[in-house]
């Protein structure tokens, strides 16, 4: 699963620091708070979030023997935070009171593991096998609830689509309803829960706030007995200088009912397998920077010349570079293979140009073998 793009501090160090996890309320409102443990001079941080929202508070203070003072809001604005937790630390439990504009309850926390929290999504195998589902993600996943709409569609093929929605926010998503082989419809399903579940985690870590701000959407798909392909683009802003957005693009090989990548697709000369056991694959890097990317810019350069030019487009974006191809991936369309492009973070504004389709006879020297024949029978005659 390619989860949402933004995965805050606290996702990548919780498990490694061995945070501890609470569950309990604040006056008559049901909560879940992580804890890191305190550091040399009794700092500690964390964060919050109440069960009808499932959207990050996070908090910083000190521990002092069993008593933690902790202030609540926002990490880039010290003038919002107006929380206040004083808590005393007995066993497993914490408890005290919380206050906020001169309004004040009482807190009843304790200590908890995950596998106390029934979660409904993990009956789902990919959700389930999903590492990122785990301590407080797995809190808060638990609370997700996606609502089957009376929305329809119907593609040409066959295949009709419903369209879900989760309850806390507008993130909507399909699910395959008819058209394909029962196996093929739950396994596609069961992928797509997953994605929309964690595109509901990644909006609930970017945090609260006027100003902060999530949203996905699905810009593109494309669905036969073959093939689904997706792109779907993330905005966000959860602090610091500037607000960013990007895509991701997905492929789903219907028939091995598996996950593909664009070197399962595309393969250009010293093609080298993406997934590998290392942290960091340096040989793919180098094929993508050395061969993908040239190679990219060359067959596109010699289809739309007229988009290599920065008077050619109204952004002045900058395609002729190579590197702004190398680490992009495809997308299965109708038309034929769309090529994402992604720049830096002042001129993002050029990432994914509408233009950028290579037609799957164009390709056919160097697609791979094993799906050739399925891309080709996309191409309109």
């Amino acid at each position: 699963m390619k989860t949402a793009l933004l995965l805050i501090l606290f996702v990548g160090t919780a498990t490694l620091l061995n945070a501890q996890l609470y569950s309990g309320k604040i006056g008559k409102f049901s909560i879940y708070l992580q804890v890191d443990p305190p550091g040399e001079n009794g700092e500690v941080y964390g964060r919050y979030f109440y069960n009808s929202a499932c959207v990050d508070i996070p908090f910083e203070g000190t521990k002092a023997g069993a008593k933690m003072t902790l202030y609540a809001g926002s990490f880039f604005k010290e003038k919002e935070q107006k929380e206040r937790f004083n808590l005393v630390l007995k066993g497993s439990n914490l408890s005290g009171t919380w206050t906020n504009n001169g309004k004040s309850l009482k807190v009843a926390l304790k200590a908890i593991n995950e596998n106390a929290i029934a979660h409904p999504f993990k009956k789902n195998p990919l959700v389930k096998e999903n590492t990122y589902f785990t301590g407080y993600e797995h809190a808060r996943s638990s609370l997700a609830s996606f609502v089957a709409l009376d929305s329809f569609t119907n593609l040409k093929n066959g295949i009709q689509l419903q369209w879900y929605k989760e309850k806390h926010w507008s993130s909507v998503l399909f699910r395959v309803t008819k058209g394909l082989p029962q196996a093929t419809i739950t396994w596609v399903n069961n992928y797509m829960e997953n994605e929309q579940l964690g595109e509901f985690c990644g909006r609930g870590s970017c945090g609260f706030g006027e100003e902060l701000e999530y949203s996905t959407d699905l810009t593109e798909y494309f669905v036969n007995a073959d093939f689904l392909s997706t792109n779907i683009l993330t905005g966000y802003y959860c602090g610091g200088a500037h607000p960013d957005f990007g895509s991701q693009k997905t492929i789903l090989d219907l028939k091995n009912l598996r996950e593909l990548n664009t070197e399962d697709i595309l393969q250009f000369n010293g093609v080298v397998d993406r997934k590998s056991d290392e942290d960091y694959n340096e040989a793919w890097f180098d094929y993508r920077e050395d061969t993908y990317g040239p190679m990219i810019t060359e067959l596109l350069k010699a289809t739309y010349p007229e988009k290599f030019t920065t008077e050619g487009n109204e952004e002045e974006c900058v395609y002729d570079d190579p590197s702004v191809w190398s680490l992009s991936d495809v997308m299965i369309t109708e038309d034929g293979l769309f090529f994402g492009a992604y720049f830096y973070r002042a001129a993002r504004m050029c990432d994914d140009p509408e233009w950028s389709v290579l037609p799957y006879s164009q390709l056919s020297e160097y697609l791979n073998p094993v799906y050739k024949k399925a891309l080709l029978s996309i191409e309109k005659p």
